[in-house]
């Protein structure tokens, strides 16, 4: 029995014959990887290098997934659970990548009649050798010469060509086997220096990894950043504070901003620095704003800064009781002279914060 896995999408075009390929009972392996037993283009790189493996045992054929995107079934949208054998069964589609694989079982093709050694092939070459040399013998003795007669060579000639094209399609002249040159990969350079930019230097042997999880690490830490900046201009102007705003604060995501820091080679260090002052910088006015606003919350709530519309009140009692009426009556007026004292405060401390940054740096 063999097993034909055939592309039924995308389609070909051009007239150009479908991708199809045969395996055996030996299997084999499908990808992108040039080792693959069957080699798939896929310039999408969804198909992975060794996606799947055909495997044939107790005289089914199985697949069994090795891909990171899954093999898929169609008719029931069944996912194959990855590194488990999944009988397949004639003309089932399944999905691999951006690929639809029919799979066909049928029997084995025959082999041409030529294609093996009849059992009885070498007896029949003794036989026929062992009268050609008696023949000879006696032509010989009755002839007196000690050269063959032309019969005899045409004889051992045509004997040879008879076996000649059995021969020359079995047997195989071994090949020398070259030993693979082990070179080494040109991005190990790149992620060594990649590692001693980071000041990470004598790791040559995790290079690799720690360049990648930087990459990773920059990629989320630009992404807080620009979160905290968005959320510092939303506090700038429910306070009143008009500032100008962080070009990151208005980019669309996380890569955006990374791509924009990257092209501005020349003065990326610079706009990092600034999104990281203005982060400190709200961190300093609101602690001194909120310090400040402690600070006068006596002189705010002071009997005489609200009883001087009350006109003159005699004794202790009535003017306990005229203060306790106005806190009740207004408390709005109380809160707005403290969000104006706060709100005073932060603005003028993000002033002079901003025109620190602006001449130092």
């Amino acid at each position: 029995m063999e097993l034909t896995l055939e592309v039924i999408h995308p389609p070909r075009h051009n007239g150009e014959p479908p991708l199809s390929h045969t395996f055996r009972a030996a299997g084999g392996i499908i990808g992108r990887a040039s080792q693959c037993d069957w080699i798939l283009e896929d310039p999408s790189r969804v198909l992975s290098g060794q996606h799947a493996e055909v495997h044939f045992d107790q005289q089914r054929y199985q697949l069994i997934d090795l891909s990171s995107n899954g093999v898929t079934r169609k008719h029931d949208s069944l996912r194959l659970p990855k590194g488990t054998p999944v009988p397949i069964e004639h003309g089932e589609v399944y999905r691999m990548g951006e690929f639809e694989i029919r799979a066909r079982l049928h029997a084995a093709s025959a082999l041409p009649p030529h294609a093996l050694i009849p059992d009885d092939a070498f007896l029949e070459l003794d036989s026929d050798s062992a009268a050609t040399s008696s023949g000879d013998l006696l032509d010989l003795l009755s002839s007196g010469s000690g050269h063959p007669t032309p019969s005899t060579v045409n004889a051992a000639v045509t004997t040879e060509g008879e076996h000649h094209r059995i021969e020359s399609e079995h047997i195989r002249l071994p090949r020398e086997a070259v030993p693979p040159q082990c070179t080494q990969p040109a991005s190990d350079d790149l992620a060594q220096q990649v590692c001693q930019r980071l000041g990470l230097e004598g790791q040559h042997k995790f290079a690799r990894h720690y360049a990648l999880q930087a990459a990773t690490l920059l990629r989320v830490l630009i992404g807080e950043i620009r979160q905290s900046l968005h959320t510092q201009q939303q506090l700038d102007s429910q306070l009143d504070c008009s500032t100008e705003p962080h070009p990151w604060s208005r980019s669309e995501s996380p890569e955006a901003c990374l791509a924009q820091l990257l092209q501005r080679s020349d003065d990326a260090a610079s706009l990092l620095r600034s999104a990281c002052n203005r982060l400190r910088a709200q961190t300093l006015a609101l602690h001194q704003a909120s310090q400040h606003s402690a600070e006068r919350l006596p002189l705010l709530l002071a009997p005489h800064q609200l009883t001087t519309a009350l006109g003159a009140l005699r004794t202790d009692g009535a003017r306990w009781r005229a203060l306790c009426q106005l806190y009740a009556q207004q408390p709005e007026q109380v809160q707005q002279r403290y969000h104006n004292a706060f709100n005073a405060a932060y603005r003028e401390q993000s002033r002079i914060l901003s025109s620190l940054h602006q001449h130092f740096g």
